[in-house]
């Protein structure tokens, strides 16, 4: 049927370096699956991997769920592994990566940067790095992730797209994201003012976006938190966006 799709969401490990407030991490004692936490071997990554050819569908790879990926000890050899098997993208037409940022640096940061640079499929095959901000300041990140990691955070976010541009690379992408909570809704407009200036000063097109970006594109993202008190976490993130001055008939603004 054309325009259909596989999306998978393919977990390396369920350890996690921070407790963020609104995550299974911090709420459920023990592992998030109830289970022994692990890593991923090699052996059930290739075996994934191999499973995927033939389909029908086009694939889409997103290497997280409720864990840390970057956490797993062998992450910069797994990811170049997956590349490495996808020549003309026969086994996935795009692959993500979600993480929270902390240790987005060193032979991680140079996996991600060389796996985006194969001429053996599209060039958009590495779409992009999404990292979950969600603060302004670094008191505020601390309340809502556990941790004093805010500085190194940035530092590392803005680490990667001077690397980026120092290689030439288009790709992957970047979107920082901001899960509006009552937490950190006063600093929205900070969050705002400081990313749309980091990407200005490096003289990059990107997107404003109050719902998932529709493309791959360098991005800011406010995003609605998931709760089982859905109605109004859901007026609290119109109400942020509409001081922000986004139409949430719009999904995305560019500049």
């Amino acid at each position: 049927m054309p325009g259909r799709y596989l999306s998978l969401n393919i977990e390396l490990t369920d350890h996690c370096n921070l407790k963020c407030a609104m995550c299974d991490q911090a709420i459920v004692d023990g592992s998030p699956h109830g289970t022994p936490r692990g890593h991923m071997s090699r052996e059930v990554w290739e075996g994934i991997l191999d499973s995927l050819e033939g389909f029908d569908e086009e694939v889409h790879i997103s290497a997280f769920w409720l864990g840390e990926p970057l956490v797993h000890p062998g992450f910069a050899e797994l990811l170049p592994l997956a590349f490495a098997r996808n020549a003309d993208n026969r086994l996935f037409r795009d692959l993500k990566v979600h993480t929270n940022g902390v240790l987005l640096e060193g032979a991680r940061l140079d996996a991600v940067l060389d796996c985006a640079t194969r001429t053996d499929q599209a060039p958009d095959t590495f779409s992009f790095v999404h990292c979950s901000l969600e603060a302004a300041r670094a008191e505020t990140y601390r309340a809502i992730k556990g941790a004093d990691s805010y500085d190194r955070v940035v530092g590392n976010l803005l680490a990667f797209l001077d690397a980026r541009a120092a290689r030439g690379q288009a790709f992957p992408k970047l979107t920082v994201a901001f899960i509006v909570t009552e937490a950190n809704a006063s600093e929205a407009e900070a969050f705002l003012a400081q990313w749309r200036g980091h990407f200005e000063a490096r003289g990059l097109e990107y997107q404003v976006a109050a719902d998932w970006p529709p493309r791959a594109r360098d991005t800011i993202y406010f995003r609605r938190l998931n709760t089982e008190h859905q109605a109004a976490a859901t007026a609290l993130h119109e109400r942020v966006i509409a001081r922000l001055g986004l139409s949430p008939d719009r999904i995305a603004e560019s500049f």
